[in-house]
């Protein structure tokens, strides 16, 4: 549908539309699937059709799914031999809660601690 029709706007069909399409793409496990829908999702973004947040979040979750190092810092992975949650390996920790600012996410430290975990130096 969204590559049909383009991505369910905010403000015609509501947040409910949105964020059900955002989920589905987020959590469909195809980082190529994924990624064909970036550039829709971007333009979305930028006109406040679609939450930066919620494309930082992709954004990530792609780049985990590919091996590469995330960018805003929002993927968790559980370390079977700890036995906890750690935070997916980060780009840029020096620059990273000021692109987590940019989307609309909260500080790293902020974040990892809802989730039990330290900010890593």
């Amino acid at each position: 549908i969204i590559s049909e029709i383009g991505w369910p706007k905010r403000t015609v069909l509501g947040d409910t539309a949105t964020d059900a399409a955002f989920l589905v793409l987020q959590h469909c496990g195809n980082a190529f699937v994924m990624e064909k829908y970036v550039p829709i999702m971007q333009q979305a973004a930028d006109s406040n059709e679609l939450s930066k947040s919620s494309l930082a979040l992709y954004i990530d979750r792609i780049k985990m799914f590919k091996g590469q190092k995330q960018i805003y810092g929002s993927q968790m992975v559980y370390n079977d031999s700890l036995k906890k949650l750690e935070l997916y390996p980060v780009e840029n920790l020096e620059v990273i809660d000021s692109l987590r600012k940019s989307a609309g996410l909260k500080p790293l430290g902020e974040y990892l601690k809802s989730f039990g975990i330290e900010k890593p130096n």
